[in-house]
C-alpha cells in the first residue's frame, strides 16, 4: 500500500491486550520518574560505527535497530531543553519499501542541516503498531521519535511515557498555523499536545463520471456548499446507476464502507446524531437522527439493493478494486488512495460526501509524530520531530502520507496536473468539514462492540433501532468503567 494514513487506522488501534501490556510495562512502579528510569535502563547499547555514519537501518518486515544510548529520565517539560549535540537519536519510521527512497531524502536533509546530531532511521512497515513500540520500551531501547495513532497515543499519554509538546512549542515560538486545526486537536489529550501530524487525510467522494454521463445524469457536486447531494438524492442516483444483466448486478450505484471514517461515523453526525455524549460517559446512538442515518445505510444495501453487501464487496476484492473496475458508480473513501484509483480506465473525479439533515460532515484523521519522554536528549529529539513534521519533509513524503500541513497538501494537489482527478482541491476544501475519530483510552474495546453489532446491520438481520440498542448496551458499561 502506498498511502498509510487513510483506512489503516482501525487495524492498528491499540487492543485491550496491548493496553494491558502497556500497563504492565509502564506501571513497573507507581512513580512516573521511576517508570522512565526503568524504560531507559542502565544497560544501554552503543550504535555501531556504520549505523552512526549512515543513520539508516532497515529490514524486510522487521525492525533492525541501530541502538542508541538509552539513558536517564528526560528533562522536565517545564524547563527549556538542553541540546547535547553529538547524541545518537533513533527514529522509528512506519513506511513500506516503496517509500524507503523518499524517507532517505528526509534523512539526508536532516544530516545536511544537523551533521553533528547522529540519527538512526529505522524503517519498518509495522512500526506504527503499538505492540512494536511497547516491545522497544520494554527492551530498554525505545525510539526517541516515533509515529503513533490517536487511540494508543492517549493510553501512552495517560501512562506518562510521551513528552508533552506544549512547553516546547511555546519556548521555541513554534508555529502551528500551517497544520490543519483538526489534526492538532486530534493529538491533544486532556488539554496537552502530544504529537504533530505525520499525515492527516480525509475521506471525500469518488465518482465514475462516465457512468453518470452514460445514464444522462449530472455529476455529483464538488462544492461543499451545494445542498443537493442529500440522502434522498443519493438514493435516487444510486438506483439510476445500478445495472443488472441476467439477474446479476454488474454495477452497483454506490458502496457502503463498514468502518467509522468512511460511513457510520460521518453519516450519523451529518444527520444530527451523536455516538456519545460530550464527556464520553454514555453512548447516544439510540437517538432518532442516529438511528435514521444507520437505517438509510442498511436500506441502500437491502431495501434498494444499490450497494453490495460487505461480503460481496470482499469477494470482488473490496470497494476500491470494485470502483477501479467500474463496478461502483460513486462511493466515499480516503483521499489518500490517489495512486491506486488512477488505475481506473474511465473518467473519474472527487465529489462531495453525503449531506444529512444537519449538513455535511467528512471523516478524517491521521498519525502523529511523538517523542518518548525517556529520551536522553530532549532538545535534539524536538529538533528531529520538527524536521520530520516540517513542510519540506511532508512534501517529500506526500505521495506516501497525505500531508498534515496545508502547504504540503497544496503541493501534492499541484503534482501531475494532467492526471485525474480534476478537482484536486476538494480534499483540501473538505478539511473545513472534517470531524475526527472519537478518542478514548478504551477505544479498541468500544470499537469492537460497535463493529460487531453493526455486522447485523450490514447483513440485514437486525434493524438499525435494534443494532443501536445493542451498541449502547455493550458500550455504556465500558465508558462507565463497569467492565
Amino acid at each position: 500500500m502506498t498511502f498509510l494514513t487513510g483506512s489503516t487506522v482501525t487495524s492498528t488501534t491499540i487492543s485491550r491486550r496491548v493496553a494491558l501490556r502497556a500497563v504492565a510495562v509502564l506501571c513497573l512502579t507507581a512513580a512516573s520518574t521511576t517508570v522512565l528510569a526503568a524504560c531507559g535502563g542502565s544497560g544501554s547499547k552503543t550504535s555501531s560505527t556504520a549505523a552512526a555514519q549512515t543513520g539508516t537501518a532497515r529490514s524486510s518486515g522487521t525492525v533492525t535497530t541501530a541502538a542508541h544510548t538509552a539513558g536517564a529520565a528526560a528533562s522536565s517539560s517545564t524547563v527549556a531543553p538542553v541540546n547535547r549535540h553529538g547524541a545518537k537519536l533513533q527514529i522509528l519510521v512506519g513506511i513500506d519499501t516503496a517509500g524507503f527512497k523518499l524517507a532517505d531524502q528526509v534523512a539526508a536533509a536532516w544530516k545536511a542541516k544537523h551533521p553533528d546530531i547522529s540519527v538512526s532511521w529505522v524503517y519498518d512497515p509495522a512500526a506504527d503498531n503499538p505492540d512494536k513500540i511497547l516491545t522497544m520500551f520494554a527492551g530498554g531501547d525505545p525510539p526517541d521519535v516515533f509515529a503513533i495513532f490517536p487511540a494508543p497515543l492517549v493510553v501512552f499519554a495517560d501512562k506518562g511515557v510521551l513528552q508533552p509538546l506544549d512547553p516546547l512549542v511555546k519556548q521555541g515560538h513554534y508555529s502551528l498555523s500551517d497544520y490543519w486545526p483538526a489534526s492538532i486537536t486530534m493529538f491533544t489529550w486532556k488539554g496537552i499536545l502530544y504529537g504533530l501530524p505525520r499525515g492527516f487525510a480525509n475521506n471525500p467522494g469518488y465518482v465514475n463520471l462516465d457512468a453518470f454521463k452514460a445514464r444522462g445524469l449530472p455529476a455529483p457536486p464538488v462544492d461543499f456548499k451545494d445542498t443537493t447531494w442529500t440522502f434522498d438524492h443519493i438514493t435516487q442516483m444510486a438506483k439510476e446507476l445500478t445495472k443488472t444483466a441476467n439477474g446479476r448486478t454488474t454495477r452497483y450505484g454506490t458502496s457502503i464502507q463498514t468502518d467509522l471514517r468512511d460511513s457510520w461515523g460521518p453519516i450519523v453526525w451529518s444527520n444530527g446524531g451523536e455516538w456519545f455524549n460530550a464527556d464520553m460517559t454514555a453512548c447516544t446512538v439510540t437517538g432518532t437522527p442516529a438511528v435514521e442515518a444507520l437505517q438509510w445505510l442498511q436500506d441502500l444495501i437491502h431495501k434498494y439493493q444499490v450497494a453490495p453487501r460487505p461480503d460481496q464487496a470482499a469477494w470482488f476484492g473490496g470497494a476500491l478494486n470494485m470502483f477501479v473496475a467500474g463496478q461502483i458508480g460513486f462511493y466515499t473513501y480516503s483521499g489518500a488512495w490517489l495512486k491506486q484509483t488512477r488505475a481506473a480506465k474511465f473518467n473519474w473525479d472527487y465529489c462531495v460526501t453525503p449531506r444529512g439533515a444537519k449538513g455535511t460532515v467528512v471523516g478524517g484523521g491521521g498519525v502523529a509524530w511523538s517523542i518518548a519522554k525517556v529520551t536522553k536528549d530532549l532538545g535534539d529529539a524536538w529538533l528531529l520531530l520538527q524536521h520530520v513534521a516540517s513542510a519540506q519533509s511532508q512534501k517529500l513524503l506526500s505521495t506516501v502520507f497525505y500531508p498534515g500541513r496545508k502547504s504540503a497538501a497544496e503541493y501534492l494537489a499541484a503534482l501531475n496536473p494532467n492526471l485525474p482527478p480534476k478537482h484536486r482541491q476538494l480534499p483540501i476544501d473538505a478539511m473545513d468539514y472534517v470531524r475526527t475519530d472519537p478518542v478514548h483510552p478504551r477505544w479498541s474495546e468500544i470499537n469492537t462492540v460497535i463493529t460487531n453489532q453493526l455486522s447485523y446491520l450490514w447483513n440485514g438481520s437486525r434493524s438499525a433501532k435494534e443494532v443501536a440498542a445493542q451498541i449502547k448496551a455493550g458500550v455504556d458499561p465500558i465508558l462507565q468503567g463497569k467492565v
